[in-house]
């Protein structure tokens, strides 16, 4: 659990830096986060209301989709969060947490780890002209070359190819 004590922050500009394991973020069961997560906290306090940027900086282990290479990776990111006692606040680009005049401090924990798990590449690659495998014999094309031939087109396909020679003639 990640807890923001709110209680003794003075009106005005603040900073906090905190370093967190994956596990305390719930992220214990997934391999892909090797080291402390570091969050930087910007808090601004205004009346009984906390505008707080949390930028987020971790290093990842992840296996690339093209080679199945593994990599490290490092993530920053940021995220905004509002902690208020009015409940009619809203701002869609924002995490909202409500408080109540005796609150003394949040779980942000959801936050960060939502902001983590969204950062994670769709496309793993180790390097951006990653090789990947031979589709024949499956050696690593970054680290050997193969002499298996490649060029050949799905069968599927051979209608297309008929019809691709056609219009040249």
């Amino acid at each position: 659990m990640l807890a923001l004590n709110i209680a003794h922050l003075d009106e005005g500009h603040s900073s906090q830096i905190r370093q967190v394991t994956p596990e305390e973020l719930e992220l214990e069961n997934d391999d892909v986060f090797i080291s402390p997560v570091d969050i930087r906290f910007e808090i601004d306090k205004v009346g009984h209301e906390f505008y707080i940027k949390a930028n987020i900086k971790t290093k990842t282990h992840l296996l690339c989709d093209r080679c199945a290479e593994p990599y490290d990776e490092n993530l920053d990111e940021s995220v905004r969060i509002v902690i208020t006692s009015d409940s009619e606040f809203g701002n869609p680009e924002e995490d909202i947490y409500s408080i109540t005049a005796s609150s003394t401090e949040i779980d942000i924990t959801e936050s960060i780890k939502e902001t983590l798990l969204i950062s994670l590449p769709t496309k793993r690659l180790c390097k951006a002209d990653c090789k990947g495998l031979c589709p024949v014999c499956g050696t690593k094309l970054n680290f050997e070359t193969c002499s298996c031939k490649t060029d050949e087109i799905d069968p599927r396909w051979e209608a297309l190819k008929k019809l691709k020679g056609n219009e040249k003639g």
